[in-house]
């Protein structure tokens, strides 16, 4: 039988533990399936990835960053591939179940982890476009995913926004969060996130 497990990284820059842990027990991971590592150790990362995972469970974590080790993307990268070879789905926060199996899925990931760490390290987005106005092409998949974050209220409003804007490639402001995903943070009835 398939379960769910939730995985902690406590870092110099990361939200602390209990934050964490709180918003893993309110999305349905059991308080004693919680993994937690605080930096520099990955140990009890490694340890589940290694004996503590079956095919079709589902890691739930907090924060996209957790998962791999500050900004070393190889890291990174190295544990959605072997989830994705395990049949293990991840989950951010609220964000629906993804099985991490094709590359393009793993870049998307990645986006989202690098902007996440850099909105935690208080980088900003950068200079305000000019000109004629963006077209914004986002797939549903990027939408889940943004409106996944919108929905987290772990995560500020910056670090969302600097989130999308990686994952699409273009800034986002909070407008196209509001018209993506609707104008409240809270996620709308009937919407379970589930992705089947």
């Amino acid at each position: 039988m398939a379960i769910v497990v939730g995985y902690i990284f406590v870092g110099p820059r990361t939200v602390t533990a209990r934050k964490q842990k709180n918003a893993l027990v309110k999305v349905g991971v059991d308080r004693d399936r919680i993994w937690i590592d605080e930096a520099p150790s990955r140990l009890e990362r490694d340890e589940m990835l290694e004996r503590g995972l079956r095919q079709g469970d589902t890691v739930i974590v907090a924060m996209a960053s957790a998962i791999g080790s500050g900004g070393n993307t190889r890291d990174r990268a190295k544990v959605l591939k072997r989830l994705g070879e395990l049949d293990v789905k991840l989950q951010v926060g609220e964000g629906p179940p993804i099985l991490y199996d094709t590359p393009e899925k793993i870049d998307n990931y990645m986006k989202m982890a690098a902007a996440e760490s850099r909105a935690l390290n208080g980088r900003a987005l950068g200079k305000k476009s000019t000109g004629r106005p963006i077209v914004y092409t986002v797939t549903d998949e990027q939408k889940q995913a943004i409106c996944a974050l919108w929905y987290n209220r772990n995560i500020d409003i910056a670090a969302v926004l600097s989130m999308a804007s990686d994952m699409i490639g273009k800034p986002v402001k909070r407008h196209h969060l509001k018209h993506w995903c609707g104008t409240s943070r809270t996620r709308p009835a009937g919407e379970n996130g589930d992705t089947e």
